[in-house]
């Protein structure tokens, strides 16, 4: 597995490419790489995609439906059976209370996605 932070505009294609099984990448906190995602969508088939879906960066509890629409598109690209959601990065800036709310969202969500 590779965790890749930021705008995956100018690397998306050469990091698909790796070697890995597993691609984690930021959808919440960076608008741009949804994007990238459904264009490039393809490069992906064979891997997994860790889908960062609340923002890591903020420290306040992401609005769940804004979250469940990010992860629909998520799905439209790669299919629910090729996603693991996920938080943007590691939530050791957010306050624990927050953490534990965006970790509960994506907990619900990947029950009613599964």
């Amino acid at each position: 597995a590779m965790h890749v932070c930021g705008n995956l505009n100018e690397c998306f294609k050469e990091i698909a490419k790796f070697p890995i099984d597993i691609l984690d990448c930021e959808f919440a906190g960076n608008n741009v790489n949804i994007g990238v995602l459904e264009e490039n969508a393809d490069l992906l088939k064979g891997k997994k995609l860790g889908f960062g879906c609340v923002d890591s960066a903020v420290n306040a509890v992401d609005d769940k439906e804004e979250v469940r629409a990010l992860v629909e598109r998520g799905i439209a690209a790669v299919g629910k059976e090729n996603m693991l959601l996920d938080p943007d990065c590691g939530l050791r800036k957010v306050d624990i209370p927050i953490a534990m709310e965006k970790l509960k969202i994506i907990s619900d969500l990947a029950k009613e996605f599964n």
